[in-house]
């Protein structure tokens, strides 16, 4: 039986399509809401837009797991909109 946090989710996902691979992409978090860079929430290879539904995603801030569903909507934004509300981590030298 697969945990509930598992199940496919209904993920919001921003993307830009440039021939192939995927130039650009950020993904909301179905839990917490914030958005993220690909590279900073996917645990699978995504590289090209038939692989992002099933991606399994880990969110830094709430610390879940979960994959994308069939039903998530993916946005073809363009190159300075899809990065305009993700979150950056921050590392503080002392």
């Amino acid at each position: 039986m697969i945990p509930d946090e598992m199940k496919p989710r209904d993920v919001k996902i921003k993307a830009d399509f440039y021939m192939r691979p995927i130039r650009h992409m950020s993904i909301g978090c179905p839990y917490c809401q914030n958005w993220f860079r690909k590279t900073d929430i996917v645990t699978d290879d995504v590289d090209y837009e038939e692989e992002i539904i099933g991606a399994k995603c880990h969110c830094p801030v709430c610390d879940l797991d979960f994959s994308i569903g069939t039903d998530s909507e993916i946005i073809d934004a363009s190159d300075s909109d899809i990065y305009e509300d993700c979150l950056e981590k921050k590392i503080v030298w002392e």
